[in-house]
Formats: structure tokens, C-alpha cells, sequence
């Protein structure tokens, strides 16, 4: 069977088991590491079995998955990667810049279809999403709020005593009482029952021995990312690898709230 692994750090906890060798029947496993965009573009092409995907293609593609039970990459409350820094009231906010690092990948369309959401229901704005260049201290001195997420969220600091740094985790979190689902694993619905739950189950060991496999994991992502290793032992203790039924709350409200319409 062949199963995405993406190439981001967030993924790196519950992936480490499979690269030191401790779950003993999967050598017939094939990892596939691609970006989260290219990993979800290989499912819909059939190429994989089953794989990570982000939360807003879930929402396009979901009647093309089927969602594997047990496993995300989520948080409760505070998220440490999708974050927007802003000058000034929040209420005030008229147009939110992602930075043209971020390709308008799945990080940027989620993060802004999300913070746009947000702002609405707390202050009734709907504030443009504008794509343009520049170090976070220079765009903020021409727009009122910038969208940072992924790996760039982990160095951002205060930029100065009027700057409010909000992490849009923590804000789903006051709005709904759900945690905030980024990443779920889609299986191809050509794959039959048996592998089915034999993806479920491996996933699930995999889950279970995170915990020894931490301290590599950070060293990793810690290279990925170009930080110290302090730092993402932080952004770890803010990840959640479940997927209870409170999870799967947040999923529908997701769906509702962003809507096809809104990440076409």
C-alpha cells in the first residue's frame, strides 16, 4: 500500500515510528513525502491508498474520501502555526495580507477563509485577502493585519506594543468550544475493508509510540524549520493527533461555516 507522508513538521511525531522501524509488519508500507497540496492531488489521482490531507481540501473532496477514524493533526485552542498579527483594534481590520512565500497553499487559503469567518462573527467585518511581498514588520506598516502559518509562525514575535498577535486556533476555540482540525487522513474509497482497517490500525500504533520518538522528531523538525529545538517542543505540546467526536464537531462546523463556496 502506498500512504502519503507530508513534508511538513507538524506530521513528523506520528511518522517517526514508521522511519525507526517499530512497527514490525509494515515493510510492505510504501511512504510517499510530497507537500500536503501535492499529496492531496496524487488521491484524487489514485496514485495513493491513503494519505494526510489539509483540512479545507477534506472540505472540497470529502464525498471522493473516505476519513480514517482515530487520527488528525489538530489543536485545543492554541495552534502555534496559523496566526494573524495586527495593527490596531481587530473591529478595524479592512484587508489581511498573506505573503507570497506562502504560493496561496493550503496554510494561506485556510487561514484566511478562517480569519475572515472569525472577524464576521465577532465584529461583522469582512475585511480582502491581499497577496503581496514583504518581511512582516514592512507589511505591517501598510496593512492593518497579516496572515503568517506553517513553519514561518514559529519565529514571529510582537513587532511592537500595538501589534496584537492572534492565533486563529485559540479564537475557533473561544467561538465554538471544538478543537481546530488541520490535517485528517483521507483512504481512497478503491480500498477495500481489509486495508481499510489494516491503515486504521497501523496509524494507530503509530500514534501510540509518538511518545518515544519525540526527542528525534524534534531534532528534525527543528532542521526543517530552522529554530532551536526548544521551539518546536512547544509547537508539539500544542499538537493533538485525535479524532474524537469533538473533533468531528468542529469538522461539520467548519464545513458549515466556510462552505464550498468560500475555498473554490
Amino acid at each position: 500500500m502506498r500512504i502519503g507522508e507530508p513534508l511538513t513538521v507538524s506530521s513528523l511525531p506520528i511518522y517517526q515510528p514508521f522511519r525507526e522501524g517499530l512497527l514490525s509488519d509494515s515493510s510492505d508500507i510504501e511512504l510517499v513525502s510530497a507537500p500536503l497540496d501535492e499529496l492531496c492531488a496524487r488521491m484524487l489521482s489514485g496514485d495513493l491508498d491513503a494519505s494526510p490531507i489539509s483540512i479545507i481540501d477534506y472540505v472540497r473532496y470529502q464525498d471522493r474520501f473516505d476519513l480514517l477514524p482515530g487520527v488528525s493533526i489538530s489543536s485545543w485552542g492554541r495552534s502555534g502555526s496559523t496566526l494573524l498579527c495586527c495593527r490596531g483594534p481587530l473591529a478595524s481590520i479592512e484587508a489581511i495580507a498573506v505573503p507570497e512565500e506562502f504560493n496561496w497553499s493550503h496554510w494561506s487559503q485556510w487561514g484566511s477563509c478562517l480569519a475572515r469567518w472569525l472577524l464576521k462573527s465577532m465584529y461583522g467585518t469582512e475585511p480582502a485577502v491581499v497577496m503581496t511581498d514583504g518581511e512582516l514588520s514592512e507589511l505591517l506598516l501598510r496593512y492593518n493585519a497579516v496572515l503568517i502559518s506553517g513553519q514561518a509562525a514559529f519565529n514571529v514575535e510582537e513587532q511592537s506594543s500595538d501589534t496584537i498577535i492572534l492565533d486563529l486556533g485559540d479564537a475557533w476555540w473561544q467561538a465554538t468550544q471544538t478543537p481546530l482540525v488541520h490535517i485528517v487522513w483521507a483512504v481512497s474509497k478503491q480500498v477495500g475493508d481489509e486495508d481499510f482497517e489494516r491503515v486504521s490500525e497501523l496509524m494507530g500504533r503509530a500514534k501510540e509510540r509518538m511518545e518515544g520518538c519525540l526527542p528525534t522528531a524534534i531534532q528534525v523538525g527543528a532542521e526543517m524549520a530552522k529554530v532551536p529545538p526548544r521551539q518546536v517542543d512547544g509547537y508539539f505540546r500544542l499538537c493533538n493527533f485525535d479524532l474524537t467526536p469533538a473533533h468531528l464537531k468542529g469538522i461539520e462546523l467548519l464545513t458549515q461555516y466556510l462552505g464550498q463556496a468560500a475555498i473554490k
